[in-house]
C-alpha cells in the first residue's frame, strides 16, 4: 500500500503542475510566484512547529516515507492553496460561490494528510481532520493576506498587468 500511495502521489504532483498553466492565465505571475513560494513556506513551517514540537505526529523513518511525505508538502498543497486563493482575488463569484471554491482545495489538502496517516508515513498521536482544516485554513487566511499586500504595493508602483 505505501507504494501505490508513492506512484500515486507522483502521478498527483504531475498533475498539479501541470495546472499551474491554468493559475498563470488567470493570475498575475508575480502574484503566482510568491504565493507558491509563501505557501511552501507557511506548510513547512506550520507542520514543524505546531506538528513535530507538540507532537501531534511524528514522521516515519526511511527514503520511501520521505518523498512521499515531501512531493505533496512541496508541490501539491501549495498549488492547491493557490487555487484556493484564486477565487479570493476574482471579482466574479459571489460570496457563496467563493465559499464552496475555497472548501474543495482545503478538503483535498485535509485529504492528503489522511493519506499519510493511513499509509502509515507518519505515526499520529493526537491529529484529526479538523487540525488539518485549521491549519489550511490560517495557512489560506495568511496567504492572501500577504498577497493582498504585495498586490496593493504593485498596483502603487504602476506594475503591469494588474
Amino acid at each position: 500500500m505505501p507504494t501505490v500511495y508513492l506512484f500515486i502521489s507522483i502521478a498527483i504532483c504531475m498533475l498539479c503542475l501541470s495546472s499551474l498553466m491554468l493559475l498563470y492565465r488567470r493570475m498575475h505571475p508575480l502574484i503566482l510566484v510568491h504565493g507558491y513560494f509563501v505557501g511552501t513556506i507557511l506548510m513547512q513551517q506550520s507542520f514543524a512547529v505546531l506538528s513535530l514540537n507538540l507532537h501531534y505526529v511524528k514522521p516515519v523513518l526511511g527514503l520511501q516515507a520521505f518523498w512521499a511525505f515531501k512531493l505533496p508538502g512541496l508541490f501539491v498543497q501549495p498549488i492547491l492553496l493557490l487555487w484556493g486563493l484564486k477565487p479570493l482575488f476574482s471579482r466574479k463569484h459571489g460570496a457563496g460561490a467563493k465559499l464552496c471554491l475555497i472548501l474543495i482545495p482545503l478538503l483535498l489538502m485535509t485529504a492528503v494528510d489522511a493519506g499519510m496517516k493511513f499509509t502509515g508515513f507518519i505515526a499520529v498521536m493526537h491529529w484529526n481532520a479538523f487540525f488539518s482544516a485549521l491549519r489550511y485554513a490560517l495557512i489560506l487566511l495568511a496567504a492572501w493576506a500577504y498577497l493582498k499586500l504585495l498586490q496593493r504595493l504593485m498596483r502603487a508602483e504602476e506594475v503591469s498587468g494588474l
